[in-house]
């Protein structure tokens, strides 16, 4: 349950970051990515629910918890690619003002 309220404050979070970037694509990236992430919580809470209720191997919910974990370094990636994109973007700025002086 702990994971799931943290997945879905992480996703709340990448949702404000594509919110505030200009890029198109980067936007739908990140924005598909924590609905992406916020389902993925839920089928880890659900699937630990089930085996909680019924008992039997972790195997599921250890496999849910891998693909959260995939769907998270994605998302972390897709975040350092952007604002690797706005530096270079507000870099190439300067230099034209500075070539302008």
């Amino acid at each position: 349950k702990e994971l799931a309220n943290l997945t879905n404050q992480l996703s709340s979070k990448l949702k404000k970051v594509a919110d505030q970037t200009p890029d198109a694509r980067y936007k739908e990236q990140l924005t598909g990515l924590a609905r992406f992430m916020r389902d993925r919580a839920t089928q880890v809470k659900m699937i630990a629910a089930v085996k909680v209720a019924c008992g039997g191997d972790a195997g599921q919910v250890s496999s849910a918890a891998d693909g959260l974990k995939t769907t998270i370094s994605e998302s972390v990636s897709t975040l350092k690619a952007s604002e690797l994109k706005r530096r270079r973007t507000r870099m190439a700025g300067r230099a034209a003002q500075i070539q302008k002086v």
